[in-house]
């Protein structure tokens, strides 16, 4: 606050002389500043690391995509370390690069090194840590295609990127889920009339199986059951079909699941669609056909991202980077896979489960029940087909 004395001059009839005190309110503009100063300087800080992690990624990548890390796993330890040229010829590389790559990890402090013997291992407490090495490989993937995204952005522009650009990024998300296949099953067996329905004998669909590993898992499990995997890409159902060819109660189509077979009306008591539904170019369409191909009373069974659509709330369930990777994501997969028809209706991974859920009743399925998976960044819808009252 300001303050205001009273003084008398001295030769003068009386006169209000008015001092203001700056101080204060210089200080509130200077907190301000400092304030912005500081916001200022922390956005800087977390730019610079979000691209020094992107550069780390590249190297995460490389490591795994050569099977350095398994290397390492299996090769050294902090009692049998190894130098880069006896790494290298283990894996068949060259010295000069393996050993730049040693350096970064180093760096980064994921491998530890003496450098006075140049001697290398991967600590015991960091090893199950490396798993999780494989997602790195979808950065350099994404990056692949970021002109194709830019050019959608361009009114004149493509609206979408052909499902073929991704052909790797899709093998390695194939490649991911016949690890973690088995697991998604065990979470599936946990819905009761889902378990049921499998145990006692039923005919099974699976909507954009990709590699077929899912489909197989259950087939595996529920033997008194029969399955069908359909997705549109050829190349995916080529590989399911060698990869799965032992399981007598499993099938795989080419197809596309906005357009069924006329003939499969009412053919299925269980639909599985996971983490699929985002990716395509009219959701509700696929999903009227999934209504149409199940039996009366038929169970629907949805697996999608976990997101409340709002980039805010998602912030704060996640962590900033954490949700600012689903949306990338979403932006740089997701989203031009499913606008490839030129439908402003596609969705990308972060629609959220409200709207998921709104779609599913707009569409004409009952009963919906959603779930957390263990897996806490997926959500389990189920929902049935009515049975019509005659």
């Amino acid at each position: 606050m300001s303050s205001t004395e009273m003084s008398k001059g001295p030769s003068s009839s009386n006169v209000t002389i008015i001092s203001i005190d700056f101080t204060t309110t210089d200080s509130c503009v200077s907190n301000h500043d400092n304030v912005e100063q500081k916001e200022d300087d922390e956005l800087v800080d977390k730019l610079a690391a979000t691209i020094n992690g992107g550069l780390v990624s590249l190297s995460l990548a490389i490591g795994h995509k050569l099977g350095l890390f398994d290397l390492l796993v299996q090769e050294t330890s902090e009692f049998n370390r190894k130098t880069a040229q006896q790494l290298a010829d283990a894996a068949g590389l060259r010295e000069r690069y393996v050993r730049e790559w040693l350096r970064s990890m180093v760096a980064y402090g994921l491998v530890e090194c003496d450098e006075g013997t140049s001697v290398y291992w991967l600590p015991e407490s960091r090893r199950t840590a490396v798993n999780s090495t494989v997602f790195a490989r979808f950065i350099p993937l994404l990056a692949g295609v970021i002109d194709d995204v830019a050019s959608c952005f361009d009114r004149n522009g493509p609206s979408g990127v052909a499902h073929d650009r991704f052909g790797e990024f899709n093998a390695l998300s194939s490649e991911i889920a016949s690890f973690t296949a088995p697991s998604l099953v065990e979470e599936l067996s946990r819905v009761k009339v889902l378990n049921e329905k499998l145990s006692r004998g039923a005919v099974c669909l699976e909507i954009g199986c990709n590699g077929g590993h899912l489909t197989a898992a259950l087939a595996s499990t529920y033997v008194n059951s029969a399955f069908v995997g359909l997705d549109s890409s050829t190349d995916a159902i080529c590989g399911a079909r060698a990869a799965h060819v032992d399981l007598p109660n499993l099938g795989f189509l080419v197809g596309c699941a906005g357009s069924l077979p006329d003939n499969w009306a009412n053919r299925f008591d269980i639909v599985i669609a996971c983490d699929v539904i985002h990716e395509l170019a009219q959701p509700a369409r696929a999903l009227s056909e999934v209504l149409r191909t199940l039996k009366p009373n038929g169970l629907f069974s949805m697996i999608e991202p976990k997101s409340y659509g709002s980039p805010k709330r998602d912030r704060e369930e996640f962590g900033c980077e954490a949700s600012a990777g689903l949306y990338v994501t979403s932006l740089l997969h997701c989203l031009p896979v499913a606008m490839t028809e030129d439908d402003d209706s596609a969705f990308g991974s972060m629609w959220g489960a409200v709207r998921a859920k709104n779609l599913l009743l707009d569409c004409g399925f009952c009963d919906i029940q959603t779930a957390a998976l263990t897996d806490s960044s997926f959500v389990h819808f189920s929902c049935r087909k009515a049975v019509k009252l005659m």
